[in-house]
């Protein structure tokens, strides 16, 4: 059987290593169940008055985003078009609180873009660091 050591020569076989530098994973995960939102699958363009998944695929995506929709219960209300018309502000799309297919996939790629895992690696930032 084979023995292994560290670079100091300090036996490893049977007793682990420990880190010289601690470094805290800080990845906060997202306690969101995205399967829960219907899709928007672009297939009208709601404005106020109009009732729908889509409506309520668009209110939970805003929520989640952290804009203050009413509900979400799939009623395209003021609330909605108001918040609706700010998203479209913030992106940099034409604002006039209509749930259009540009706005459908804008709310679907900001929530896809929200929920992805943080890909920053602290522990190997830090020792690409140290080994400069």
């Amino acid at each position: 059987t084979a023995e292994y050591f560290t670079a100091n020569g300090n036996k490893v076989e049977g007793i682990g290593i420990t880190p010289d530098i601690v470094i805290e994973d800080t990845f906060e995960e997202k306690d969101i169940d995205i399967s829960r939102i219907p899709e928007l699958d672009k297939y009208r363009k709601p404005s106020r008055g109009i009732v729908g998944l889509d409506v309520l695929a668009a209110e939970m995506i805003l929520d989640i985003l952290g804009y203050q929709v009413s509900g979400p219960d799939g009623i395209f209300d003021a609330a909605l078009e108001r918040e609706l018309t700010k998203y479209q502000e913030d992106m940099g799309l034409y604002s006039y609180g209509v749930l259009d297919f540009t706005t459908q996939e804008s709310l679907t790629q900001s929530l896809e873009n929200f929920m992805k895992i943080d890909d920053k690696d602290e522990q190997l930032e830090k020792a690409i660091e140290i080994l400069k």
